[in-house]
């Protein structure tokens, strides 16, 4: 589907960008969670120069909708349905391990909003009751120094 006289396809068929692996090793850890992939980052950034893209926002949306772009990085899941991603990185705070306490709060439900607006209309019809309110215990993990050093 990419045209043999594609900018992109002969940028590829001449560089084999598998040397950028190496290059970027150290700045890679070995431990957690899987980064995105180095050559795919420096293609994008091509692809970025060569076409005046210069928000990496609009860079990722610009990608992620043209063909030839996603061929050029390798980027075939949602293309071939094959693979999936989502990102939900988890970002631990700087508390000291030894200040957590578990703690039980008791917190109110709201309804969605939709049930709001629906409460609303209901109101006024005739034989109305007024909803109670919903209370349930929440449990977590708190820290005593959390919110030490900060005026309140």
């Amino acid at each position: 589907m990419i045209p043999e006289d594609h900018l992109l396809r002969r940028i590829k068929n001449c560089i084999n960008f598998d040397f950028i692996y190496e290059k970027a090793a150290p700045y890679y850890s070995p431990v957690g969670r899987k980064s995105i992939d180095p050559v795919v980052l420096i293609k994008m950034l091509l692809i970025g120069y060569l076409y005046g893209i210069k928000s990496e926002r609009r860079l990722e949306e610009d990608v992620s909708l043209n063909l030839a772009y996603r061929w050029f990085c390798g980027i075939d899941g949602i293309v071939s349905r094959e693979t999936g991603v989502a990102d939900g990185s988890f970002l631990p705070s700087n508390v000291s391990w030894d200040s957590r306490y578990e703690a039980v709060e008791t917190i109110q439900q709201s309804t969605v909003k939709y049930m709001e607006e629906l409460e609303v209309e209901l109101s006024s019809k005739p034989g109305y009751k007024e909803p109670e309110n919903v209370k349930k215990e929440k449990e977590s993990l708190k820290s005593r120094t959390e919110f030490e050093g900060h005026a309140s």
